[in-house]
Parts: structure tokens; C-alpha cells; sequence
């Protein structure tokens, strides 16, 4: 029987913030969101979040806010969410998930910036961390390990974008489409 995919209106929105950044944060092009003056997140404080377990993850906000801005393509701000989770979190699948969702997160950066030995460098990173947890779990928080890789490959095997006519459009990528975790129940 097929797992039902959630999307993002399906998961519970209530302790998150739905909306964008004004802008999208892309390395070289816009003002640093936390350093500029004019970055979008200036003088607020970093993102702080409990650690991201099993058991929390459908409700969990930063998790959660690190999907969204992911699905649509605010991948450093993706990033930072996620990271808020990562930082204090010891759980040997769930901490080397999140660093590999972190590094494909700025790999897309990367190659958005044009940087390709850097998209490369952090996408083997993050597919290891990944392909570690996926020999454990082949879901995890929701997340299809499987599925988010093999739409990262095809995304990253695209051509890069302004370098050669790339019908690529800037900001989209692969998206993190929630499942339930059928070892979990609650």
C-alpha cells in the first residue's frame, strides 16, 4: 500500500511563522541576512529550537519552517533552521540527517552562485551523512531519503544556472515532500 504524502499545508502550521523572507538569499547577489543592515533577519536573534527527535518531529518548528523555506528555494534560510535543530542534537540518525539536509541545502547555494567544486564538495558530504541514515531508516522525520536523493542528482546533474543557457529556473530544486513514518506510531 503507497504512503500518503503530506505537503506542507497538511502539517500543523500552528507555533510557525508560514510566510517568506523578503528575499532569498543568494550568496554574492543580496545583503547578508543576519551581517547587513539591510539583510532581512539583521539585529534578530539566530533561530533556537529543541533538538528534533522521532517523537516531535510533525510539530516541530524549526524542522518544519526549514521544509518550507527549502520548497521554496530560501535554501540558506532553509539552512539556518535547520542548523537551530542540529546544534544541540546527539541522536546518531537524526543529527547526521539534518547536517546532510544543512549541506544539500548549501550545495544548491553553491551552484546557484556558479561555485560547482563547492556544490560538489558539500553534496558529497551531504549524501554521505544521508546515505548513512538511509541504511538505518529509509525515512526520517518524514523525509523519503531515497526520493530527496535522487531528485538532488537529477537537479544537481542539471546544467549550472547562467553558465551555458540552463532552462533551469534559479531557486527551484528538489522538494522535501512529508511521509509519515510507518515505524513510528503516536
Amino acid at each position: 500500500m503507497p504512503v500518503p504524502r503530506l505537503t506542507w499545508a497538511d502539517m500543523d502550521t500552528q507555533s510557525m511563522t508560514p510566510s517568506l523572507p523578503s528575499y532569498r538569499h543568494r550568496l554574492g547577489s543580496t545583503p547578508h541576512p543576519r551581517t547587513h543592515p539591510e539583510g532581512h533577519s539583521y539585529g534578530q536573534p539566530e533561530p533556537a529550537s529543541p533538538p528534533l527527535s522521532c517523537a516531535n518531529w510533525q510539530g516541530h518548528a524549526a524542522f518544519l519552517q526549514g521544509v518550507h523555506l527549502f520548497n521554496h528555494g530560501y535554501w540558506w534560510e532553509a539552512h539556518e533552521q535547520w542548523e537551530a535543530a542540529w546544534r544541540d542534537n546527539v541522536d546518531p540518525v537524526l543529527r547526521p540527517f539534518l547536517q546532510g539536509l544543512i549541506q544539500s541545502a548549501a550545495a544548491l547555494l553553491k551552484r546557484e552562485a556558479g561555485n560547482a567544486r563547492g556544490c560538489r564538495t558539500l553534496w558529497e558530504r551531504g549524501i554521505m551523512n544521508l546515505s548513512r541514515v538511509a541504511a538505518r531508516v529509509p525515512i526520517c522525520a518524514g523525509v523519503d531519503i531515497a526520493v530527496f536523493t535522487q531528485q538532488m542528482a537529477h537537479t544537481l546533474a542539471e546544467p549550472i544556472p547562467g553558465a551555458g543557457g540552463s532552462g533551469h529556473e534559479v531557486g527551484r530544486g528538489p522538494r522535501l515532500d512529508l511521509v509519515p513514518d510507518p515505524m513510528h506510531h503516536e
